[in-house]
């Protein structure tokens, strides 16, 4: 992905959660660059629900995750 085309995502992301849900969401270049990559992972290294990446039981930790992005943020 460009650096425009993720700047448009930013740009695009903090517009609407200002219109739908009223709230600033401020996210960052880095912070999005972040959750894309997170949402490529959810592709190669599944798991049988999506807040099982944030748990830390050993068959189902993704460390890598985790340690990124709180559940809540990326929700």
């Amino acid at each position: 992905m460009t650096e425009e085309l993720i700047e448009h995502i930013i740009t695009q992301t903090n517009l609407y959660a200002g219109q739908k849900i009223n709230h600033n969401l401020n996210v960052s270049y880095d912070e999005m660059s972040t959750v894309l990559g997170i949402m490529l992972l959810f592709g190669y290294h599944q798991v049988p629900n999506k807040r099982m990446y944030w748990q830390q039981e050993p068959d189902c930790n993704v460390k890598l995750v985790s340690d990124a992005i709180r559940r809540s943020r990326f929700e």
